[in-house]
């Protein structure tokens, strides 16, 4: 059975930040964007409900707008964006989108499933002392971590994500 995205803010059973009709649009503003472009619809589909689980394990600030019915991590409420203007709270906002399009992008060309995958070396030589080698998990792209930086919770972010108080 194909996999079904489901992008309903507030829906018990979501598991996508946006459409592959959105993640389309998005990348046709892009350039080198063949990766996305000779995908399947299934890749897509796999891709984009992925990208939205890596998400959901940032911290955000702001409260979850439907985090008593809703599955995922947005939308939330009590945010400001970069212009000072309130960000919608009942709607996944454009950024959220594109920030899932983009990181969805990325896990096209990178296997994140095998044992070393997305793991990057950690550690090495400063002078005469040398650490032992280890490996850390790879984080977000950084384009993807631009786009939700102001809205990233301590050391995700800039801890300066912009809480609107009522």
């Amino acid at each position: 059975m194909a996999l079904v995205l489901d992008f309903a803010p507030g829906s018990p059973t979501a598991n996508a930040y946006c459409s592959v009709a959105e993640a389309d649009a998005y990348h046709e503003t892009r350039a080198f964007n063949t990766d996305w472009t000779g995908a399947t619809e299934v890749e897509k589909n796999t891709v984009i409900a992925w990208a939205t689980r890596l998400m959901d394990q940032q911290n955000y600030v702001g409260l979850a707008t439907f985090r008593t019915t809703g599955n995922l991590r947005w939308p939330r409420y009590g945010l400001v964006n970069r212009e000072g203007l309130v960000v919608e709270p009942n709607t996944i906002p454009k950024f959220v989108k594109e920030a899932c399009a983009e990181w969805a992008f990325y896990l096209l060309g990178e296997d994140r499933t095998q044992d070393e995958g997305g793991l990057v070396e950690y550690g090495g030589k400063t002078g005469p002392i040398a650490d032992t080698t280890s490996y850390v998990r790879k984080p977000m792209p950084e384009s993807v971590r631009d786009m939700l930086r102001p809205y990233l919770s301590g050391a995700a972010g800039s801890g300066q994500g912009r809480v609107l108080r009522t």
